[in-house]
């Protein structure tokens, strides 16, 4: 189990020194919350060499409110986000399309990206 306290769920673990030694090169991205959590967790795989797939309809968030900015709801926040994350290679999936997201590979990891 690895526990942290900040976005990312590589910042500060050994998460990818256990995703090495098992001879992880992919990784499955679900939690809360997909702009913060799971985007800063799928940057930080990225940035290691890791291949990164969010299961989109395994992630959620919540509306914001800027006063400047106005407002997005959660589902507007999700879907930019995910955007961001596809633009950048992170390959995005719905559980529906389970060919496109293997259940159970052994080279398959399934990080969870907790806020809080």
């Amino acid at each position: 189990m690895f526990e942290k306290d900040v976005f990312g769920a590589f910042s500060g673990t050994t998460l990818e020194e256990w995703l090495r030694s098992l001879g992880v090169s992919e990784v499955l991205l679900v939690g809360f919350f997909t702009h913060m959590c799971v985007s800063t967790s799928a940057r930080e795989a990225l940035v290691r060499g890791f291949e990164v797939k969010i299961d989109a309809d395994a992630t959620g968030t919540h509306d914001i409110v800027h006063p400047v900015l106005g407002q997005l709801s959660a589902a507007e926040v999700k879907k930019t986000a995910l955007i961001h994350l596809s633009d950048m290679g992170v390959q995005i999936a719905q559980a529906a399309a389970e060919e496109a997201v293997p259940a159970r590979e052994k080279d398959v990891a399934k990080v969870r990206a907790i806020s809080g």
